[in-house]
């Protein structure tokens, strides 16, 4: 038994927070988990209320009532909101007058459990109590505190033995009477839980949690300025008008060369505020400066900033020359250290830097955008101080206001094929005042690095599924961590089975069955062998790549121009072996373009770096791609190097020379040669000559 100051599933705790329980209860667990509840509930109101003070507990449960009764208290009163109850309970109708509560309250109450429900109304009971009663509820702060002061295994301890005495002196020796009410936590509101109700975490079925975006009313001043910078486009002119309606009166806008129609200007000053639009090139200093100053003389005080910069310059590493890598790099990384160097330690509200969602997962021909935007979050988290601000949102792409809305359709068709979700201009908003809220650290471990809409996970990851720490194909499970399979409770148990290395310290501790095949290694390594259920899987850098995707990907995007495609790794590398079809004949350059295009669709760890056109592809003695020669090959270090059709050297079942009479006496001719290397569909042309072949 463990207390968890989170409400989670499965709460991580240390040993020493623990509490065992005997297993020869008597009575049933849910109502042992009911009754220790209910000790924790009594202990900490005796927490609260010291022996010379007087307390009233209000609209208590029975049960409840009789625990706290039977604990030592000063001065104790109970009262409730309906004429049901105790002899000795005090009365306190909703409707009742003022002059009746004053006459039947004690005059000296200093402490006040309030255990009404959600639907019960007790304004007049608070506004007739002493000003210096402490009132409380039956929340998680009541409990809190408790546990503050006493500590968590020493608390448990204590409501344990308070249930076991409270046993003895009730004869409860039976579950009758103790019928605790649970909750799933599917159907969970936070006005059905009773006072001493019980939540069932064992949930098979997704949970829905609505979760309401921030208000961002008053988040900004109107006696501040914002510096709004390379966010004089669409997207720009769009957070600018969020931040007029939501109290912003300076701001300034600036880019490299602003265009901003003066149309809106007019508006933006019938709202009563103050829009300018000055010319800065955030790659030096000296202009990145005078802004600042200018700011700093003529406008009000400079609390909020944003870089919104960017340029795109796409291009293959490779062909990439040192003009083009700066292009992008100047204003997000070159800029962004600008400003943080000019701001200083200046205090800021926030510091938002606007980056890609095509940065975690990358983007093919986009290194130096994507390493731009990587320095940014770097930056992001290093600036995280008490006294300066910062945070980073990596946007997907925008599908209404924006850049991509000036390009033609093709554009949004090959967005639509990366792993990301369009946002609508109230997705920016709401993101952007989330970054605000985020920007400053204030003493928490916040998070502040936003990726927004990214495409959901369609399949299940178990927890820790990197986490290898024995030497068979199983992964070691945390007891604490979510490991099921989600409405399949026979697969969950198949898949986690108990660690035959079982120790005190972890007893619930198990291990995750992956499917995987595998050999142990002189060294201690494992040595990936693929997949039991035969699926062909590359291991490269740590991460197993489904070949089948990578060949149906660049299949499908080589418009027909390829017949054949396999993958396979190279050291470090992944490459991609392919012939053409037939009459088809390719450039080296159209080669590298048909690659860029048809791995877009793939994650940065499933796009090969190479595509590699030959002339035949190695075949099995039954005729299919043979793909052990395919990765001998790659692994040979001569990728390039030519190979012989058959592959590798297959295993023979009658002796070389008599197959070589066989074969020589079922095909004929004396001007043919046959060797281990030999292929029937090439050698042979035909399979009715094999007729001939007949039984001795």
């Amino acid at each position: 038994m463990c207390l968890s100051l989170l409400n989670r599933s499965h709460p991580q705790v240390q040993r020493s927070q623990l509490h065992f329980v005997d297993d020869d209860q008597t009575i049933a667990t849910k109502a042992i988990l009911m009754l220790v509840k209910m000790f924790l509930i009594v202990l900490a109101l005796a927490n609260v209320v010291q022996s010379h003070q007087t307390a009233m507990v209000h609209n208590v449960d029975d049960l409840l009532a009789r625990a706290i009764s039977q604990t030592t208290f000063g001065r104790l009163h109970f009262s409730a909101s309906n004429a049901v109850v105790r002899q000795d309970w005090i009365v306190i109708h909703p409707r009742s007058t003022a002059r009746i509560v004053r006459r039947d309250l004690p005059v000296d109450i200093a402490v006040l459990l309030d255990c009404s429900e959600q639907s019960q109304s007790n304004e007049v009971l608070v506004q007739q109590i002493p000003a210096t009663c402490r009132i409380s509820g039956l929340d998680s702060s009541l409990i809190r505190n408790a546990i503050d002061q006493l500590g968590t295994a020493p608390l448990l301890t204590k409501a344990n033995g308070l249930v076991q005495g409270f046993i003895r002196q009730n004869d409860i020796s039976e579950p009758q009477g103790l019928n605790p009410d649970v909750q799933g936590i599917a159907n969970i509101s936070k006005s059905n839980v009773k006072s001493l109700g019980l939540v069932d975490w064992e949930a098979t079925a997704p949970v829905a949690l609505t979760v309401q975006p921030i208000q961002p009313r008053h988040m900004l001043r109107p006696d501040w300025t914002y510096l709004m910078i390379g966010m004089t486009g669409a997207m720009g002119i769009s957070l600018c008008q969020w931040a007029i309606r939501n109290g912003a009166r300076s701001i300034v806008l600036t880019s490299r060369n602003p265009s901003v129609d003066e149309d809106w200007l007019i508006e933006t000053r019938s709202l009563g505020a103050d829009v300018q639009v000055w010319p800065m090139e955030i790659a030096s200093r000296a202009a990145v400066g005078s802004v600042i100053s200018r700011i700093n003389s003529t406008m009000p005080q400079l609390v909020g900033g944003c870089n919104g910069t960017m340029v795109l310059n796409d291009k293959l590493f490779l062909d990439m020359d040192a003009q083009g890598m700066n292009a992008a790099l100047e204003p997000k990384f070159r800029g962004s250290q600008i400003i943080d160097k000019v701001l200083g330690d200046q205090d800021l509200d926030f510091f938002i830097l606007l980056s890609s969602c095509a940065m975690p997962i990358g983007n093919p021909s986009q290194t130096n955008y994507h390493a731009a935007n990587l320095y940014m979050a770097s930056l992001a988290a290093n600036r995280r101080t008490p006294r300066s601000a910062a945070s980073i949102i990596h946007l997907s792409y925008i599908a209404d206001v924006g850049y991509v809305t000036r390009q033609d359709q093709s554009m949004r068709e090959r967005l639509e094929q990366l792993p990301f979700c369009p946002l609508c201009e109230s997705d920016i908003h709401n993101t952007f005042a989330e970054a605000i809220r985020a920007s400053r650290p204030n003493g928490r471990d916040d998070p502040f690095d936003f990726a927004i809409n990214m495409s959901p996970c369609r399949e299940y990851v178990p927890p820790n599924f990197w986490d290898i720490t024995t030497s068979s194909w199983t992964l070691s499970v945390s007891p604490f961590s979510s490991g099921i399979y989600i409405q399949h409770i026979r697969l969950t148990a198949t898949k986690f089975i108990v660690d035959p290395t079982i120790s005190t310290e972890w007893p619930f501790k198990r291990l995750y069955r992956t499917g995987d095949q595998g050999r142990l290694l002189e060294d201690g390594s494992l040595l990936f062998m693929g997949r039991l259920d035969g699926n062909t899987q590359i291991q490269l850098n740590g991460v197993r790549i489904e070949s089948e995707k990578v060949e149906g990907a660049i299949l499908a995007g080589s418009d027909g121009k390829l017949s054949t495609a396999v993958a396979a790794a190279h050291k470090d590398r992944l490459l991609a072996y392919a012939t053409l079809t037939t009459g088809i004949s390719l450039t080296e350059t159209e080669i590298k373009q048909l690659l860029i295009y048809a791995s877009l669709p793939l994650l940065t760890t499933m796009q090969p770096s190479k595509l590699i056109i030959m002339d035949t592809l190695p075949l099995t003695s039954a005729g299919k791609i043979n793909q052990e020669a395919i990765q001998d090959l790659a692994m040979s270090g001569q990728p390039n190097r030519p190979i012989s059709s058959s592959g590798t050297i297959n295993r023979l079942i009658l002796r070389q020379g008599e197959l070589r009479l066989l074969w020589k006496k079922v095909l004929g001719g004396p001007d043919r040669s046959f060797g281990h290397e030999s292929d029937f569909f090439h050698v042979g042309e035909t399979q009715w000559p094999s007729c001939a072949c007949k039984e001795p």
